[in-house]
């Protein structure tokens, strides 16, 4: 809506201001942009809706195009199921008595992103407030521009005050939005109305354009439906009003050391917790909603390194991920029964012959999934089959977590162990192994990957790796290799050692600086981010605490070179905000520096443990780097309780939360 200040018909929703200019900040907890042709637009987003917003704080990009757009709910229903751009509801040019506020900053321009408190970015309610403060010259006025969510509500509005050099009252039009009534629900007023507006008490309030998520964004078009309309308790509902939940306990990650390590933390939080919701229908995709790039499909990334950055910090936003691997297990079986029949009809050999009796309640989680739960890979990703074990072992420390129910995840480790029993074969010197699939390297098709068969036998095993070693697992007279045929050459992403962490196998931590000096050097530079988050965390577990800061410091500095840290994929490709990156250099901090660790059993000499459910523990042995002189992890939550953690060079100490 467009509101004035002198009695107009709609009373803002809440207090404004015009605050003063300020300098670019060198507070931890800012990040700001004062470079008026960077060209990364901003990114606002809540895990429900994301938004791109350009350098005068509107929807439109330098090359005054309409930046995109993206809700949750808003994905085709066949083909890829991919995610699909909604107009941007902040596309719009603002005019001042006839004149066109055009974007030409002076010296004075700032971006910000904020929020209310001073603490971690994070806000109020379920899904936090994110906003995004700017400030530009235009002629003899200052223009202040808020874009931000609505409290309570599934909406995004922007704010403008225009200060100085101008009479009040004065009138204000503003130029028609693009149509885009079939996504996006214009509240109480529409755009392109002149309104007489008012002076506020630092400066005039010019315009307000308020645009609200409908719930009839699901039918606009036959190809933007959501599949689950068709059973309302399992759907998603946008125009459903909160607060349903009380006051959020905020977590924090606080080190005392270079602020930019600080500053870097609290991105990660920031962009993360807006990439994820807690009443989210589905978890994100890699990049969550701030570009089609992987369609909006879930992978691994949900399993492996999202939930472990989420589960301790905000379980209610991990326990999403749980919650929608659980719903999809019907279609994992019913692709797991697909491949299995295609697989018998071509004779291929990537299947045991004969099949076992169990192969009939397999279950095989696709490698891109989506709304369906399907297999919508086209390539031959689709042969990373670890994908099955990704998703138990994610689900496995969910129910350690209390984040799953027990009597859910049993069949679908029942259905998983079937799966890896129909997709092994037996060697005549009877150990298993697992033909045809791709490895987290991602290179090729290779044989008995030693990340995909530890999973394999993990499962087999009853969820542990203690018992016999049934699988093949590639080595040579110096230790493990990455798959068979290893020609120890080059890895696209950390592959091999993923067997130290996360899966902690113990005979590959017995060997890992052994590990890391034979794989480390050799990962591509051009490689996804994940990389030295892994080699930081391993590097800490073996108390080398300056080699873990350092590769620290590489998994997010040639990442995030931008002034307002958005996160990309590669080093030689700016296209952000990947969530998967910053989820690895959170759990570096989490899992490495200050020492979490998950496991069946407590850690020797661990600073404080914590039983879990179903046999398993939380331990805590921290490795503080020299450049941070202490590491303060406030309100953690374990099983409902909540804690905080203080470490020093000294000591540890874990004492409860607020």
């Amino acid at each position: 809506m467009l509101a004035g200040c002198n009695g107009a018909r709609l009373a803002p929703r809440v207090a404004l201001k015009a605050p003063a200019v300020q300098p670019a900040s060198t507070d931890a907890w800012s990040l700001v942009c004062t470079d008026p042709n960077d060209p990364t637009p901003a990114l606002l987003s809540n895990g429900i809706i994301g938004v791109r917003i350009g350098r005068d704080g509107m929807g439109l990009g330098s090359d005054g195009k309409t930046l995109p757009a993206f809700a949750i709910t808003s994905y085709e229903q066949s083909g890829e199921e991919k995610l699909v751009g909604l107009e941007n509801p902040l596309a719009a040019r603002w005019e001042f008595q006839g004149k066109a506020i055009d974007f030409k900053p002076g010296s004075e321009y700032r971006q910000e992103v904020i929020g209310p408190d001073t603490v971690g970015f994070l806000g109020e309610g379920a899904g936090g407030t994110y906003e995004i403060h700017t400030t530009w010259t235009w002629g003899r006025s200052t223009v202040d521009r808020y874009t931000r969510f609505l409290a309570g509500e599934h909406g995004v509005e922007c704010v403008t005050f225009l200060t100085g050099g101008y009479p009040r009252p004065i009138v204000m039009n503003v130029v028609r939005l693009p149509s885009a009534a079939s996504h996006w629900k214009w509240t109480e007023e529409q755009s392109g109305q002149p309104l007489s507006i008012g002076s506020t008490a630092n400066g005039a309030l010019i315009g307000r354009v308020t645009a609200s998520l409908s719930s009839a964004i699901r039918a606009s078009s036959a190809n933007r439906r959501d599949p689950l309309s068709e059973a309302p308790s399992e759907r998603f509902r946008l125009s459903q009003a909160r607060p349903t939940h009380p006051r959020r306990v905020i977590p924090t990650i606080t080190v005392d050391g270079p602020i930019e390590d600080q500053r870097a933390i609290n991105s990660f939080i920031y962009y993360i917790w807006g990439s994820t919701h807690p009443e989210a229908n589905r978890p994100p995709g890699p990049f969550g909603l701030s570009n089609e790039r992987y369609i909006g499909h879930v992978f691994w990334d949900a399993d492996i390194w999202l939930f472990p950055a989420l589960c301790l910090l905000d379980p209610d936003r991990a326990k999403v991920i749980p919650t929608y691997r659980l719903r999809m297990a019907d279609a994992a079986r019913a692709q797991a029964k697909a491949w299995i029949e295609s697989c018998r009809r071509t004779a291929y050999k990537a299947v045991s012959a004969p099949l076992p009796a169990t192969a009939a309640k397999a279950l095989m989680y696709p490698w891109e999934s989506s709304v369906s739960g399907r297999e919508t890979s086209a390539t031959k990703t689709r042969f990373e089959h670890h994908i099955t074990g990704d998703v138990l072992w994610g689900l496995t420390q969910a129910e350690a977590l209390g984040l799953a129910d027990p009597d859910k995840v049993r069949p679908v480790a029942e259905g998983c162990k079937a799966f890896w029993e129909a997709r092994s074969r037996k060697g005549s010197d009877g150990l298993f192994r697992i033909e045809g699939l791709i490895s987290p390297d991602e290179n090729s098709i290779c044989d008995n990957d030693l990340y995909t068969n530890l999973l394999a036998q993990w499962t087999r095993n009853g969820r542990s790796f203690d018992g016999p070693i049934r699988y093949a697992l590639p080595h040579d007279a110096t230790g493990f290799l990455t798959y068979d045929k290893d020609l120890l050459r080059s890895y696209e992403q950390a592959t091999a050692v993923l067997a130290i962490y996360p899966l902690q196998y113990p005979p590959a931590e017995a060997q890992a600086r052994a590990m890391m000096d034979r794989f480390e050097s050799k990962i591509s530079q051009n490689g996804p981010a994940m990389s030295d988050a892994i080699h930081s965390i391993i590097w800490a577990r073996l108390g080398d605490q300056e080699k873990a800061y350092d590769r620290w410091r590489r998994s997010w500095q040639d990442f995030t070179k931008g002034p307002l840290m958005l996160f990309s994929e590669r080093r030689n490709k700016s296209v952000t905000y990947f969530t998967t990156g910053a989820a690895g250099c959170l759990q570096a901090v989490l899992y490495g520096f200050a020492g979490f660790r998950i496991d069946s059993h407590p850690v020797p000499k661990a600073a404080w443990t914590r039983r879990l459910k179903g046999g398993m523990w939380l331990s805590v042995r921290p490795c503080l780097p020299q450049a941070w002189r202490s590491l303060t992890i406030r309100n953690f939550t374990v099983l409902g309780h909540r804690y905080t953690l203080n470490v020093t060079h000294e000591r540890a100490t874990v004492s409860p939360g607020d």
